[in-house]
């Protein structure tokens, strides 16, 4: 007999399934505008695109929208190492796993990418089947936990689910910590959120759970009788936030005590990068901290404060209101919680359930990334921000969309709940979760649509 989960599993597979034809259908049938567009006007393309050197390139087109934008470095990483400066932004454990089919099936492009697929479809398993769990843990009070599954798989930054960026790999490991958070394992969450640190840089802000935790035992002004649980929970601090440090370390050891190695490197990838110029000169290397991630963010990318909010920017503002707003509306959600926490820390320091503390830390979380991604980050890249960092997003969405759905007589039973979304019953859904609804689905066409074809999207 197939249970539950088994239905669940079934269902992701065949999603990713139909997104990995509509990505290949939307590469092949649609020319790569970005490049026509900048060939027109720049008379090159301006873009990592490292010579492949495919064997097999008649079977690369099944892949082609895949390995777009970001995904080029990750899958150069893999196959060549940290060669430039510039491929520092990108942290090594997801090139890590990629690579690993080189160790296993052999040197092929082609093979890193069907490992690389598979890879997407087990962490996208992994991630419903977490937040399932999760969801369940942080609202007791939802009959139906199997709701999750919508705004995972239909999330608006979904696109980044499917191809080879670090999103899923990312937040797989933040659910799994969360989770072990809540069932009181410490450990277990600090040794996932250690190897979050070493998926993306933005992984060091889940240390802030612990230091959360750190400042309720100071609220409960029992510092003798917690000494051993303040020394257990700076070691757990210092496990998330140690391997961007190490990271940092590498590369000043790479560029800054000698010239950049480019030993491992075949001819053609040492002709590209010296063409490119992108071989650099280590300027940050000269700084009182040299930290090559934050030099490469405000060089490359032209990250920093207040940086983006230019005219010429004015489009990508429009691509981030729906989130821009929204994430608003969650901290509303929660205003009972923020309210009585806000107001009478130390009370609720002795009164809180450890789930309410670490729902509460969650949301502390999201405002912090929220306020670092609207001062100083690519506006446009919030989405995915957001959506690949922040354990509380889903749970949320999920109480909001099944509160509405129970009042507009959906079958919440099971999945059934599935079939009346694409059903006549959609309009009597309550419009902030039709507005959800129409906000993740479009965002997903136009993800399939935009991104495959290198053009720029969230």
């Amino acid at each position: 007999m197939i249970t539950r989960m088994e239905t669940i599993s079934c269902m992701v597979f065949g999603y990713k399934f139909l997104m990995f034809l509509l990505i290949f259908l939307s590469s092949l049938l649609i020319p790569n505008i970005g490049d026509i567009i900048e060939l027109s006007i720049n008379g090159e393309i301006d873009a990592f695109q490292p010579p492949m050197n495919l064997s097999d390139s008649n079977y690369f087109i099944l892949f082609e929208g895949f390995t777009k934008w970001d995904s080029q470095y990750f899958v150069f990483i893999s196959r060549y190492g940290y060669l430039t400066e510039k491929i520092f932004a990108f942290f090594p454990l997801w090139p890590l796993l990629l690579s690993f089919s080189n160790v296993v099936m052999g040197e092929s492009l082609l093979l890193l990418l069907v490992w690389g697929t598979i890879l997407n479809l087990l962490l996208a398993c992994t991630i419903t089947h977490t937040l399932i769990s999760l969801v369940s843990e942080i609202y007791l009070e939802l009959k139906n936990k199997y709701i999750v599954i919508i705004p995972f798989l239909l999330n608006p930054a979904g696109i980044f689910f499917h191809v080879f960026y670090s999103e899923s790999l990312y937040l797989c490991l933040v659910l799994l910590a969360t989770l072990k958070l809540i069932e009181g394992n410490d450990l277990c969450a600090a040794l996932f959120f250690h190897l979050a640190s070493w998926t993306r840089a933005n992984g060091i802000v889940n240390s802030g759970f612990f230091l959360f935790a750190i400042l309720v035992l100071t609220l409960k002004r029992r510092a003798l009788s917690n000494l051993c649980n303040y020394l257990r929970l700076s070691v757990y601090v210092f496990i998330s936030v140690v391997p961007f440090a190490l990271f940092q370390w590498y590369a000043f050891v790479k560029f800054c005590s000698k010239a950049g190695n480019i030993s491992k490197s075949n001819y053609d990838i040492e002709i590209y990068l010296r063409k490119n110029q992108l071989f650099e000169e280590g300027v940050w290397c000269k700084e009182k901290l040299p930290v090559v991630y934050s030099y490469i963010q405000e060089k490359y990318w032209r990250n920093g404060f207040l940086r983006y909010y230019t005219l010429n920017n004015i489009p990508n503002f429009f691509l981030a209101i729906p989130l821009i707003c929204f994430v608003p509306y969650i901290f509303w959600i929660h205003k009972k919680l923020i309210t009585i926490t806000a107001r009478a820390p130390i009370w609720a320091a002795k009164n809180m359930s450890r789930v309410d503390a670490i729902k509460f830390a969650a949301l502390v979380q999201l405002a912090f990334l929220y306020a670092f991604s609207v001062l100083f980050m690519n506006i446009q890249v919030m989405t995915r921000f957001i959506f690949s960092s922040c354990p509380i997003v889903y749970p949320t969405i999920s109480k909001i969309v099944l509160d509405d759905m129970k009042i507009a007589k959906f079958n919440t039973n099971g999945l059934n709940f599935i079939q009346d979304i694409f059903s006549s019953r959609f309009r009597s859904l309550r419009l902030r979760t039709k507005l959800m609804i129409i906000w993740c689905i479009s965002y997903n066409i136009l993800g399939l649509i935009l991104h495959p074809n290198r053009l720029p999207w969230t």
